[in-house]
């Protein structure tokens, strides 16, 4: 991220001359601006949608998201009374800004077919039919997962708890909430809109990652690793298959029969990294 101060634009009037001047100090991206408290966090108020689009702006420009970031905030961070006050349409409205300039529909190149998903990995059903599958490792145990039927996005199992029916988020639109989106600036798949998994079993043990975990569910564990034995994180992860169908990622979740139970040792968060993992 740039570190420079920014330029003033040309011709401007001389008020707005100076309030852009008044943010020339402003040089470093702020991944999460909008003051939030823990309960804020805990019931997905504004503060913590606001933020949640925000932080995907991190690797573009300073002269994109500085404009933004003076239509709500003061020079000194604080919240702009204008927008605190401003109605919940205006707030959806910026927040869709947000949204269209941090997040993108699920890009073309990572779709696959419904061929190439069958070719990647499948399963016979008790029809004897063949199905497209894909696993994903989850902190439930395997009894929870089968009750819950698996994984669905936020959008559409947690919709009401996360307010993303409130007047002013951007999801509550349906044409928006029930598209998938991928995250430019985390470089990662929409928490809210998308199930994430891995053809393969194997691969889908390195999720949840283990600084995601709760404290209590996080073990000590004595491993050889390269011939040396090593203390390390470790925690339990249940793997389960989905099924798939038609374009995109999961559209049917539906769990595996048998989910594969792992120990989860020293999981890395750098992509493509190698982890160990230990069946139980």
């Amino acid at each position: 991220m740039p570190t420079h101060t920014p330029r003033p634009p040309a011709h401007a009037p001389a008020w707005r001359l100076q309030r852009w001047l008044d943010y020339g100090e402003i040089t470093n991206f702020n991944a999460q601006p909008y003051p939030m408290t823990a309960e804020d966090h805990a019931q997905f108020r504004f503060p913590y949608w606001f933020n949640y689009f925000w932080t995907e702006l991190k690797n573009h420009r300073i002269g994109d998201w500085l404009p933004l970031y003076r239509r709500v905030f003061e020079p000194d961070g604080t919240v702009r009374q204008a927008f605190a006050d401003s109605s919940s349409t205006d707030k959806k409205g910026f927040l869709e800004e947000l949204l269209a300039a941090g997040f993108e529909e699920f890009p073309a190149r990572f779709r696959k077919n419904p061929a190439a998903l069958l070719a990647g990995s499948s399963l016979t059903n008790e029809n004897d039919e063949v199905l497209g599958i894909a696993f994903r490792g989850d902190s439930r145990p395997a009894d929870l997962i089968q009750a819950h039927g698996g994984s669905l996005a936020k959008a559409d199992s947690r919709r009401v708890a996360m307010k993303m029916n409130a007047a002013w988020n951007p999801f509550s639109y349906p044409d928006l909430r029930e598209n998938m989106y991928y995250r430019k600036g985390s470089d990662d798949n929409c928490l809210m809109t998308v199930v994430s998994v891995m053809m393969d079993a194997l691969g889908a043990t390195k999720f949840p990652l283990i600084e995601e975990m709760n404290a209590e569910d996080k073990k000590q564990a004595l491993v050889w690793i390269d011939g040396q034995l090593r203390r390390m994180t470790a925690t339990r992860c249940t793997v389960y298959a989905l099924k798939l169908n038609g374009w995109g990622y999961v559209s049917s979740c539906v769990p595996w029969t048998h989910p594969l139970s792992f120990r989860l040792i020293g999981v890395s968060t750098k992509p493509g990294q190698a982890h160990r993992t230990i069946p139980n």
